[in-house]
């Protein structure tokens, strides 16, 4: 088994996984997804679940690259964020009940990120994605298949979305 990173862990620490978390006490390593350097090739597989909606978009692009230069070939990223598209459905489905906007991850949740009193500037979604604009951000990025689904990771395949990319 190759090389496999876990990008923006939070508490979601897996053996056999390098765990990478700027904030996580928990993690392997604690650093920003803008800062990672592995060798060119050296990575299987790299997973970043709900990460790339708190990056802007040229850091998503250039961290959409870097993903690339470090997989090996035939290597796969998968990535998960809220379905920008799923998330306006839902809003305008709840659009009349203010507690469901504000309090459901069906909500406003899926645009601006969990309300929490902890909140940091890495904390708030700072761009959105359906499975057009993820593809094609996935593409342009030199990835040569991508597929996207229904998102998984955290048990709301209403409102999130998958893509599987393989170098």
């Amino acid at each position: 088994m190759g090389l496999r990173l876990n990008i923006g862990c939070g508490g979601d620490l897996r053996a056999g996984w390098v765990n990478i978390d700027a904030h996580h006490p928990g993690a392997d390593r604690r650093m920003r997804v803008q800062d990672l350097d592995y060798p060119d090739g050296s990575v299987e597989h790299i997973e970043a679940v709900m990460v790339l909606e708190h990056l802007g978009p040229d850091d998503a692009r250039a961290f959409a690259r870097n993903a690339r230069r470090m997989l090996a070939p035939g290597g796969v990223l998968v990535i998960e964020v809220p379905d920008l598209l799923k998330v306006c459905q839902l809003v305008l489905l709840h659009a009349d009940d203010p507690n469901a906007l504000e309090n459901s991850p069906f909500g406003l949740r899926g645009i601006f990120g969990d309300p929490t009193t902890h909140n940091s500037l890495e904390d708030v979604h700072r761009w959105g994605y359906t499975p057009a604009s993820l593809t094609r951000l996935l593409t342009e990025a030199g990835f040569t298949t991508v597929t996207t689904s229904d998102g998984l990771s955290h048990g709301y395949p209403l409102r999130d979305l998958r893509a599987e990319a393989r170098r």
